[in-house]
């Protein structure tokens, strides 16, 4: 049996290191929605995606709460980094959820 080397050993265990903290992050974002922490949460969030930028329900939950400090184009811009890495990295679409936020951040007059 070949025995890894010290480079496949360390990046396998940054992998998982990292998918522990994005675990623990989407907990801690989780918690302070529900706590109603919003510049917390946007912290969180912002994080989160610095670690797995294909995430696209943290992205949705970023725009919501954009929204909820009046802040349509931070939510806008979001929604558009949003895409371009689903585009680049998962040759893929938004889904309808988030398409929801960006038109609703677009086009309410309120942007809620």
């Amino acid at each position: 049996m070949i025995e890894p080397s010290f480079e496949d050993w360390l990046r396998e265990e940054r992998a998982r290191l990292v998918e522990l903290a994005v675990e623990a992050l989407g907990k801690l974002l989780r918690h302070h929605v529900r706590a109603s922490a919003v510049e917390p949460a946007i912290q969180v969030g912002l994080k989160l995606l610095g670690l797995d930028p294909t995430q696209e329900s943290v992205y949705r939950t970023l725009m919501w709460l954009y929204e909820q400090q009046d802040r349509r184009g931070a939510a806008l811009r979001l929604y558009e980094t949003c895409l371009g890495v689903l585009e680049r990295e998962l040759g893929d679409e938004p889904e309808p959820e988030t398409r929801d936020l960006w038109w609703r951040a677009r086009f309410s007059p309120s942007g809620a």
